[in-house]
C-alpha cells in the first residue's frame, strides 16, 4: 500500500486503482483492446478479399477496408469545407482532426484512425476508473468489457466519431466527479463539436454539480459558471451554419432529409413514433435484405437500451448519468428511423455500468452474453468492410 502522502500525489483519485486487482483488470482490458483492434482490421481485410470486392495490392487496401460512408464525407469536408447543406449532418470535430493531420503530411484516413485508436485506449482506462468511483473492481471490469465488445462498439476502432465522443464524455464526467469543473467543461465543449450528444453533457454536468451540493442553491459557487462553456462547440457550429446557410439547425434538417434506402418515407419530428412503427413494419415487408437488416439491428439496439435505461432508474444511478443517457440515446429516435440506432445508443455509456451490475448478479450469463456480443461485433465488421451498412 502507498503511504498517505504518496497516495495524495496520484491525480484525480487514481489511487483507487493502485492495487493488484485493478492493475490485473486493466492489463487484461488493454490486452483485449489491442486484440480487438488488430482483429477488426484482419477480419475486415479477409472479408474484403475473400468476397472479391476489392482489387489492388494489400498496401493499397489497408486504409480502404473501412474508408467509406461517413469517413469519406469527413475527408471531403476536411479538404473542401461545407460546400452544401448535405454535409452539415457531420459535425466538424473529425474533419478538423483530419485537416490538422493533412497539414502535418499525414493522410486524412490515417490521422483519423490514429486519433480514434488513441481515444479508444483512453476510453478503456477512463471508463474503468469512472466505474470504480461507485462499484467494485469486478463490476468495473465487466462494464468495461462489454463496452469494448458490444456489437456496435465495432465503430470504436474505425475512423468514426464514437471513440472520440465517448473518451471526451467519460473523461469530462470523471473530472466532474472529482470537482475539476474547468477541465471537465472544456472537454465537454470539445465533445460537443464532435457529435451532438456531446452537447448533452452540459445539462448532465449541471445536474452533477447540483447533486454534489445536495441540491441546495446556497452551496452554489462561482465555479458553476464553467458549465456555460460545456456546449460551446455545438453553439459555435450552429452560429457558423447560421452565417453560411441562414439556418441554425441546418445539420438537423439535413439529417432529416438525407437520402437513405427507405420503403416508407420517414416522418420524424412530432410524428416520430408513427414513423418508428412504420420502420418496424419495413423489417417484415421490404424487398431489400439490406434495409431489413439495418432496421432489425436498430430495433434490437432499442430493445436492448430501453430495459437497461429502466434498470438505471431501478439501481438509482447518479442523476447526471441518467440525464445524459436519456438525452444521448432517445434524441436519435426523433428522426423516426431505426437505422443506426444500435450505433447511436453506445453514446449512452452508463448503460454498460448496468450490464456490469447485471452480470455480477447473474455470473452464469457473463460468457454466453460475451460470446453473443463478439459474434455480432465481428459480423458488423464483415458487413461494413463489404459495403453493407452495419451501423
Amino acid at each position: 500500500m502507498l503511504a498517505t502522502d504518496e497516495r495524495r500525489k496520484l491525480p484525480l483519485g487514481l489511487d483507487r486503482l493502485n492495487n493488484d486487482e485493478d492493475k490485473r483488470n486493466l492489463k487484461r482490458l488493454f490486452a483485449l483492446f489491442v486484440a480487438l483492434a488488430v482483429s477488426v482490421y484482419m477480419v475486415g481485410y479477409v472479408a474484403w478479399k475473400t468476397l472479391g470486392l476489392a482489387s489492388g495490392t494489400p498496401e493499397s487496401l489497408v486504409h480502404s477496408i473501412f474508408d467509406r460512408w461517413d469517413v469519406l464525407n469527413y475527408v471531403i469536408i476536411s479538404q473542401d469545407g461545407y460546400t452544401t447543406t448535405n454535409y452539415t449532418v457531420w459535425f466538424p470535430g473529425m474533419p478538423m482532426i483530419m485537416w490538422a493531420g493533412a497539414q502535418l503530411g499525414i493522410a486524412e484516413w490515417l490521422s483519423g484512425t490514429i486519433v480514434v485508436l488513441a481515444c479508444a485506449a483512453l476510453l478503456t482506462l477512463a471508463f474503468y476508473a469512472l466505474a470504480r468511483l461507485d462499484f467494485d473492481a469486478a463490476t468495473a471490469r465487466d462494464a468495461t468489457l462489454f463496452l469494448l465488445i458490444f456489437p456496435s462498439s465495432f465503430f470504436l476502432f474505425i475512423p468514426y466519431t464514437e471513440a472520440i465522443l465517448l473518451a471526451l464524455a467519460v473523461c469530462s464526467l470523471y473530472l466532474a466527479r472529482q470537482g475539476k469543473w474547468a477541465p471537465a467543461c472544456i472537454l465537454a465543449a470539445l465533445a460537443s463539436i464532435v457529435r451532438l450528444p456531446g452537447a448533452f453533457l452540459a445539462p448532465a454536468l449541471l445536474v452533477e454539480y447540483l447533486h454534489q451540493r445536495n441540491w441546495r442553491w446556497q452551496e452554489i459557487r462561482a465555479d458553476v459558471a464553467w458549465i456555460s462553456i460545456a456546449p460551446a462547440g455545438a453553439i459555435a457550429y450552429m452560429v457558423y451554419l447560421w452565417q453560411k446557410y441562414d439556418d441554425l439547425l441546418a445539420y438537423s434538417h439535413a439529417q432529416r432529409d438525407f437520402f437513405r434506402l427507405e420503403t416508407i418515407q420517414t416522418r420524424g419530428g412530432f410524428h416520430f413514433i408513427p414513423s418508428l412503427i412504420d420502420e418496424v413494419r419495413v423489417i417484415f415487408t421490404t424487398p431489400s435484405v439490406s434495409e431489413g437488416v439495418q432496421n432489425a439491428a436498430g430495433l434490437l439496439g432499442l430493445l436492448v437500451f430501453v430495459p437497461l435505461f429502466l434498470l438505471m432508474l431501478w439501481y438509482r444511478m447518479r442523476p447526471s448519468y441518467i440525464v445524459y443517457s436519456a438525452l444521448a440515446a432517445f434524441s436519435s429516435l426523433t428522426l423516426g428511423r431505426l437505422e443506426s440506432v444500435n450505433r447511436y445508443i453506445i453514446a449512452a455509456f452508463p448503460m454498460f455500468l448496468v450490464i456490469g451490475l447485471v452480470v455480477q448478479k447473474e455470473p452464469r450469463a457473463r460468457w454466453p452474453l460475451a460470446f453473443l456480443c463478439l459474434v455480432l461485433f465481428f459480423a458488423s465488421a464483415v458487413r461494413f468492410s463489404t459495403y453493407n451498412w452495419a451501423g
